[in-house]
């Protein structure tokens, strides 16, 4: 996922915003984990004990890689891949082919999917596409609402009160960043993307359960990130409301 470079700034840039936002994807885990039974064992009980000894290091080195890399890129899979690519940001469109060509020769020639193998509990337990739609019309609604009050506090901040007006508006982004933080943890659970075995078998070309499906999440969030970037930088607004 790569999200370590948003983890990396709560250390280099402290605030209380992107503390929300782990603390509502910690939150998102545990909800989906109660919700639709644990998550995927790892490593896998069918891996033979030298395979375990090895997947320790693979993760190992893996987990330094990718912090490394998003870190020096400024972004991952979100950051470039959906916020950059929907900003038409000329490093963005570099950095995701090579980003996942990388991914795709790396998972291929070291049989990813073979390390992770699908666990047939965990596949039992996927959401239903409904619970997605339920999820996102959640969103859409408290995301709006919340939007909406940050805009209300702002424009009243210079006729009222300005000192309880900030602090409102402080506390409305802070709610709002748990809840993004919640709802892009459900949505990691929902599309796949928080089973190992789902992503190996996607990136993984050389497997019998080669999974093109996250292609499609990553397609299907472009198609929504797209049009809104568009739509704010049209408008010439400088950040986001909230």
């Amino acid at each position: 996922l790569g999200i370590s470079t948003y983890t990396k700034r709560l250390f280099v840039e402290p605030c209380a915003d992107r503390y929300m936002m782990v603390l509502g994807l910690i939150l998102a885990g545990i909800l989906m984990s109660v919700l639709y039974g644990g998550v995927e064992p790892m490593p896998s009980p069918s891996l033979s004990k030298t395979d375990r000894v090895l997947l320790v290091f693979r993760l190992l080195a893996g987990g330094i890689l990718i912090g490394a890399g998003s870190a020096l890129q400024n972004g991952c899979t979100s950051g470039h891949g959906l916020t950059g690519l929907a900003r038409l940001s000329l490093r963005s469109w570099v950095a995701v082919p090579v980003f996942m060509v990388a991914g795709i020769l790396t998972a291929t020639l070291s049989s990813s999917a073979r390390a992770f193998p699908a666990d047939p509990t965990t596949e039992a337990d996927v959401p239903e596409w409904t619970t997605a739609l339920i999820l996102a019309v959640c969103v859409a609604a408290t995301l709006g609402l919340l939007a909406a009050v940050a805009h209300w506090v702002a424009s009243t901040s210079t006729g009222g009160d300005e000192t309880s007006a900030p602090i409102a508006l402080k506390l409305t982004r802070l709610v709002a960043e748990l809840f993004v933080g919640l709802s892009f943890g459900c949505g990691l659970v929902i599309s796949g993307m928080a089973r190992p075995s789902k992503v190996a078998a996607f990136l993984d070309l050389g497997s019998n359960t080669w999974d093109l499906s996250l292609g499609f999440v990553m397609g299907g969030a472009l198609m929504l990130t797209f049009p809104f970037f568009q739509a704010v930088e049209l408008r010439g607004l400088e950040k986001p409301i909230l």
